[in-house]
């Protein structure tokens, strides 16, 4: 598997060549590829000694796809640093993830499994005027200085996907909280 990142490498494991000990750069690492129809690629890791961005770089220029459905498996993240995980986050959050537009699930109106249409749910406007708005306001401006300190920056730069589950049989509908992604798109 070839080394294309700078900011992912297999340190501190040793083997033996030549009655001596030799730092092993894990060649041989092995990942599943699943091509999944009308989805995208399946990616299924063992432990991603070369880092999971090596590893998904290779399935991708293996496979000639460049949709991924899912990674599934180990990330070889344990004991990294704060800059390899940036560094890996930033990549991942690169790749083109998609969901599916249907899927079949339970129903909690219809009592049973359904086809489900899904959208992603966006939040409209907040009012300006409203009453919870209004009060932080004026309990922000309390006397002697401020109340709550302001939040200078977020610590997170994603969101958690909102995905809005249209039963296809009763029209119910049902949100269901995703995973964490810069964004999400359906096929």
């Amino acid at each position: 598997m070839t080394r294309l990142t700078d900011f992912e490498k297999s340190e501190g494991f040793w083997k033996v060549e030549d009655e001596h000990f030799v730092e092993d750069q894990m060649m041989d690492e092995q990942a599943l590829l699943v091509n999944v129809k009308d989805r995208g690629l399946v990616i299924i890791t063992g432990c991603a000694h070369p880092g999971i961005i090596n590893t998904l770089n290779h399935a991708k220029n293996t496979s000639k796809l460049d949709d991924v459905y899912a990674i599934i498996g180990g990330f070889h993240l344990a004991g990294a640093n704060d800059e390899r995980i940036r560094a890996t986050t930033d990549e991942l959050l690169r790749v083109s993830m998609k969901g599916p537009k249907q899927i079949r699930t339970y129903c909690p109106k219809c009592k049973s499994h359904t086809d489900h249409q899904v959208s992603i749910y966006k939040k409209g406007k907040d009012r300006a005027m409203a009453i919870g708005n209004r009060r932080h306001e004026r309990d922000e401006h309390g006397y002697g200085g401020q109340k709550f300190p302001k939040l200078k920056r977020t610590a997170k730069t994603t969101k958690k996907q909102l995905s809005r589950l249209s039963c296809k049989t009763c029209d119910a509908t049902v949100y269901r909280l995703g995973i964490r992604l810069r964004k999400l798109g359906l096929i």
